[in-house]
Protein backbone atom coordinates (compact mmCIF):
# COMPACT_ATOMS: atom_id res chain seq x y z
CA UNK A 1 0.00 0.00 0.00
CA UNK A 2 2.80 2.37 1.06
CA UNK A 3 4.43 2.11 -2.70
CA UNK A 4 1.25 2.90 -4.22
CA UNK A 5 0.53 6.48 -2.15
CA UNK A 6 3.04 8.18 -4.85
CA UNK A 7 1.27 7.03 -7.60
CA UNK A 8 -1.94 8.02 -6.40
CA UNK A 9 -0.73 11.72 -4.30
CA UNK A 10 0.66 13.15 -7.32
CA UNK A 11 -2.15 13.57 -9.78
CA UNK A 12 -4.30 14.63 -7.51
CA UNK A 13 -1.08 17.15 -6.41
CA UNK A 14 -0.91 18.06 -10.00
CA UNK A 15 -4.78 18.64 -10.20
CA UNK A 16 -5.13 20.76 -6.80
CA UNK A 17 -2.24 23.40 -8.18
CA UNK A 18 -3.61 23.43 -11.39
CA UNK A 19 -7.21 24.17 -10.22
CA UNK A 20 -5.98 26.62 -7.69
CA UNK A 21 -3.43 28.51 -10.41
CA UNK A 22 -6.78 28.59 -12.47
CA UNK A 23 -8.83 29.92 -9.84
CA UNK A 24 -5.98 32.80 -9.07
CA UNK A 25 -6.01 33.82 -12.34
CA UNK A 26 -9.40 34.35 -12.53
CA UNK A 27 -9.35 36.32 -9.33
CA UNK A 28 -6.90 38.19 -10.41
CA UNK A 29 -8.27 38.81 -13.58
CA UNK A 30 -11.85 40.11 -12.04
CA UNK A 31 -9.96 42.31 -8.97
CA UNK A 32 -8.22 43.68 -11.92
CA UNK A 33 -11.44 44.50 -14.05
CA UNK A 34 -13.06 46.20 -11.25
CA UNK A 35 -10.29 48.58 -9.91
CA UNK A 36 -8.95 49.32 -13.02
CA UNK A 37 -12.27 50.52 -15.37
CA UNK A 38 -8.98 51.18 -18.41
CA UNK A 39 -7.98 47.85 -18.39
CA UNK A 40 -11.38 46.55 -18.90
CA UNK A 41 -11.87 48.96 -21.57
CA UNK A 42 -8.82 47.76 -23.20
CA UNK A 43 -10.03 44.56 -23.12
CA UNK A 44 -13.40 45.25 -25.01
CA UNK A 45 -11.60 47.23 -27.41
CA UNK A 46 -9.07 43.92 -28.33
CA UNK A 47 -12.23 41.65 -28.34
CA UNK A 48 -13.90 44.19 -30.45
CA UNK A 49 -10.94 43.97 -32.88
CA UNK A 50 -10.44 39.90 -32.27
CA UNK A 51 -14.18 39.99 -33.49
Amino acid sequence: MPQMAPTLWLPLFITLSFILTWMSSIMYFFLVCSTEPSTMTLITQKKHWLW
